[in-house]
């Protein structure tokens, strides 16, 4: 480790002087430990097509997600420099910038162009804390005695041949081991059928081409354990389908190892009713003894779960666990917890459950939330919610001015508008209306000075005021009746006699023959006219 701080500060102060610093880097100082080189195969290029690509694979051992953007994975042939402590790469460097992150006990593959059959080293280069800062994370040295690797921890690991790769060892935990020397912590793998050597076995970077345990696939997820148990002891733990903003790469489902023993995924599946998607999880996912592991869908793609509801069965090699977790709100998860299902509003990804469901809100009343404190010396009134003055006892009260009384409800002076003393005398001739205080004048007096109407006038009972007489209005009214007749008929006389001397020349015209003959009769007999 001392080697590794060292090559850190040195690389950092010599080698990338404008490289832009990344604020979550994983560093010694900030308590993560420092991502490590699990993989490395350098013969991609000369071998047969089937074949792996050349690549080196990263590893974190750390319990969240680290991101790598801005970090750089540099290769360094055999000859161009021999300072571990201050290199100085040449033209046969070659140097790739990463990007993204790597998932909480998970591999990353990054694909980079190295030399066959010669000796060689790899180091991942981090991101520190500070502006400009750089930390070697790992150092990976290859070689022979004749063609050595460049650097390398403590000691250098053997060349691996076409078709292999070198491959860290897994101690018990499941974990790869990193003891900073590459010849006790690297073993040769064939790529074609990788294995997972325990750390038990490994001398000095022997290969394991007799190995008999069976391959086990690696695309994401922490390091295999020994393959002898696999997918035991796993129940499901905890489902958060609708984690608060978007869902996606953080809902999980938490699987749970109850055994004694660290056990691989391989043979585990999740089922998800909605759209009848069955899940294979991938064998390099490792939990070790008593580890809760929430898996998303960068630790198992496809993983998708739906907020309002679905039905969930998770099988192991032995054993079918079939849960339907109900429709969820915003960062509400169902959990198993003292041996039922249950809702909590405190997801606990990757730790022991916890159920939590807030308590309802405390009744606020309309007077704690609206108004605040009354000054000294008032009160607020329950009807108004007003500040009033606080009632003190009436002989401390003021005496009301003349004219005016106390009110019993209120305290207050108010005038005296009832009483009869603060009126006026009503002037001589005048009385007083006891229903509106005003004044009017007498009844007697008006009677007495009253005139005698008009002729054909008379007075009327209710207002004592001169009206027309009845009988004469109604004389007025028959005579008026006669002449309008009258006045009718005379108007329509010239109508008449127009229409009658229509009718008369009508006639006249019709019976013009008969009148002739008539008339010509008359003369004849009466001898007055002959032809």
């Amino acid at each position: 480790m001392l080697k590794k701080l060292i090559s850190s500060l040195m690389l950092a102060v010599l080698l990338f002087p404008s490289f832009p610093a990344v604020a979550n880097a994983a560093t010694e100082t900030t308590g993560q430990q420092p991502l490590i080189i699990s993989e490395v195969k350098t013969d991609g290029r000369n071998t047969v097509a089937d074949e792996s690509q050349e690549f080196v694979e990263l590893f974190n051992p750390n319990t969240i997600a680290v991101t790598v953007s801005g970090w750089q994975l540099i290769y360094d042939k055999q000859g161009v420099s021999e300072d571990c402590i201050n290199p100085v790469f040449g033209s046969g460097t070659n140097t790739i910038t990463l990007e993204g992150s790597v998932a909480s006990q998970a591999r990353k593959l990054v694909s980079i162009s190295m030399n066959d059959d010669i000796g060689g080293t790899v180091w991942l280069v981090g991101l520190g804390s500070e502006t400009e800062e750089r930390i070697i994370q790992d150092t990976v040295g290859w070689g022979t005695d004749s063609k050595p690797a460049v650097c390398y921890e403590a000691a250098q690991t053997k060349v691996p041949k076409d078709g292999e790769s070198l491959r860290r060892c897994v101690q018990e935990d499941g974990f790869p081991r990193d003891t900073d020397n590459n010849e006790k912590d690297f073993f040769i793998n064939t790529v074609s059928a990788p294995k997972n050597l325990p750390c038990t076995s490994v001398g000095s970077g022997e290969t394991t081409t007799n190995d008999t345990s069976p391959p086990s696939e690696e695309t994401s997820g922490s390091a295999a354990p020994q393959t002898t148990y696999t997918c035991q002891d796993i129940q499901l733990s905890e489902v958060l389908p609708n984690p608060l903003g978007s869902d996606s790469g953080i809902e999980y489902v938490e699987l749970f190892n109850s055994g004694d023993k660290a056990q691989a995924l391989e043979g585990c599946s999740v089922v998800i009713s909605h759209g009848s998607k069955t899940i294979a999880l991938p064998g390099s996912i490792v939990l070790k003894p008593g580890e809760y592991r929430a898996l998303t869908s960068h630790d198992v793609p496809g993983l998708q779960l739906v907020n309002g509801g679905d039905e969930i069965t998770f099988s192991t090699s032995s054993t079918d666990t079939q849960i339907q977790y109900p429709s969820a709100d915003d960062e509400q998860a169902w959990a198993m917890f003292g041996g039922t299902w249950q809702i909590t509003y405190e997801p606990t990804p990757n730790a022991p459950n916890s159920i939590y469901v807030p308590p309802d809100p405390a009744p606020v009343t309309q007077a704690e939330t609206e108004y605040a404190d009354c000054p000294a010396g008032k009160y607020r009134s329950p009807e108004t919610n007003r500040c009033k003055n606080i009632e003190t006892q009436s002989d401390s009260l003021v005496a009301c001015s003349a004219g005016q009384e106390r009110n019993l409800q209120t305290n207050r002076c108010r005038n005296i508008g009832s009483s009869t003393t603060a009126l006026t005398p009503c002037k001589e001739g005048y009385e007083r209306n006891p229903d509106t205080n005003r004044c009017r004048k007498t009844s007697v007096l008006a009677e007495s000075i009253l005139k005698d109407c008009p002729a054909g006038q008379e007075r009327n009972a209710e207002t004592n005021r001169c009206r027309k007489s009845s009988t004469l209005i109604s004389t007025a009214s028959a005579n008026g009746n006669a002449a309008k007749t009258i006045q009718k008929s005379s108007q329509n006389l010239p109508v008449l006699l127009f229409v009658l001397g229509l009718a008369g020349v009508y006639a006249a015209y019709e019976y013009r023959y008969d009148l002739a003959n008539f008339y010509h009769r008359v003369v004849s007999k009466n001898g007055k006219l002959k032809k």
